[in-house]
């Protein structure tokens, strides 16, 4: 009992000193515009595409930013902006595939066209089908590559 206060008095401390701070023990935020968004929830912090598209109105207008925000017209172009910033720029099967590449590359210190890298891929192709949860997931809706060559021609292109 006497164990679980010491802790507790601890963990207040620590949590006075950190707020202190404006700083959390365990924040899952680690960027500058995170740590903003922790701490002031009642703000509205664009992202990129959305930044973007409100500086574009504000300065063709001239409306601040609250103003351009109860605008229904402009309202809705934000959203659309919010929207188009949110979509992933790979999909799940193009990084499983990139980093088969990538390790294989890793290894032989090779380009990704050359036989030896190939063999090597081939090799980690057969590993990791074998039972990963991480292939199942991957192409649960598409069709995986059968070799090295299958997988450089259909993913190779998108990785450097």
């Amino acid at each position: 009992m006497a164990v679980i206060v010491v802790r507790l008095i601890a963990r207040f401390a620590v949590d006075k000193i950190l707020n202190k701070n404006n700083m959390t023990a365990h924040s899952k935020y680690n960027t500058k515009k995170g740590n903003k968004i922790a701490y002031n929830s009642n703000k509205h912090y664009a992202n990129k595409n959305e930044g973007q598209v409100l500086r574009r109105i504000m300065s063709r207008t001239g409306l601040s930013e609250e103003e351009v925000r109860f605008h229904p017209q402009f309202r809705k172009e934000l959203s659309e902006a919010q929207v188009e910033g949110q979509k992933a720029k790979r999909t799940y099967s193009e990084r499983w595939c990139h980093m088969i590449i990538k390790d294989a590359c890793k290894e032989t210190q090779l380009a990704k066209e050359h036989p030896k890298t190939i063999e090597v891929i081939d090799r980690i192709l057969a590993d990791r089908k074998s039972g990963s949860w991480g292939f199942k997931r991957a192409f649960r809706f598409t069709n995986p590559p059968e070799n090295a060559t299958i997988l450089l021609r259909d993913y190779g292109k998108t990785y450097r």
